[in-house]
């Protein structure tokens, strides 16, 4: 299997084929603040890290919102219940246990990932050639972005995309300075990690669509 460029290191595809083992409070805590920080640092990076943090049992004793942490230990898969709502936003830990939209997350993309070549192959349908994905001109976005930012492309084909057209530098090189651009990049940076795909099965889907 050919996997993505993105650097897909042993310690996360182990990550991808163990994250339903069973945790105990204290552990869910310490991956929530990993995982919280690998989505909001450029520095930090969760598997480079080993998963540490700078945190102690005392620290955790000590945190009024302990309950949280008990309860989310209590699912089947609480690392990628806080992978796919850290993806979204730079969520609380009670809200991530409560809120329905944090449920809602985890299904969208469990779901996504689940039916990967499927769901990639269907938002494909939006292109009409693999041009029509990258081209950009001077200030104006490329379909792609635009289609992201409709919400009528997941991240996941984001990431899919990015990594067989390699399109970022031009992108950068057409939209300097782009904010929306710069931060759609550091999300897809951060979560290709999380993700484990046939490269060589993606290429021929795309190019099979497409051609």
């Amino acid at each position: 299997m050919s996997l993505s460029y993105f650097p897909l290191t042993e310690k996360s595809v182990s990550f991808l084929r163990t994250h339903n083992i069973a945790m105990t409070p204290f552990e869910v805590y310490q991956d929530y603040l990993a995982i919280k920080r690998h989505f909001n640092s450029t520095a930090y990076d969760y598997f480079k890290a080993n998963g540490k943090t700078k945190c102690s049992r005392e620290s955790f004793d000590k945190r009024k919102d302990k309950y949280f942490f008990q309860k989310l230990a209590r699912l089947k898969d609480p690392k990628l219940m806080l992978v796919y709502n850290f993806v979204e936003s730079d969520a609380w830990i009670g809200d991530i246990v409560i809120n329905e939209e944090a449920l809602a997350n985890y299904r969208k993309h469990k779901k996504f990932n689940q039916s990967l070549s499927y769901e990639f192959k269907n938002e494909l349908r939006h292109f009409d050639s693999l041009s029509d994905i990258v081209q950009a001109e001077q200030r104006t976005h490329p379909k792609a972005i635009r289609l992201f930012l409709q919400g009528k492309l997941s991240l996941e084909t984001m990431v899919i995309l990015i990594d067989i057209l390699r399109p970022i530098s031009y992108w950068k090189r057409m939209l300097p300075e782009d904010q929306i651009l710069e931060e759609i990049i550091f999300r897809v940076s951060k979560y290709n990690k999380f993700m484990y795909y046939d490269r060589n099965k993606m290429k021929t889907e795309l190019k099979g669509v497409l051609n």
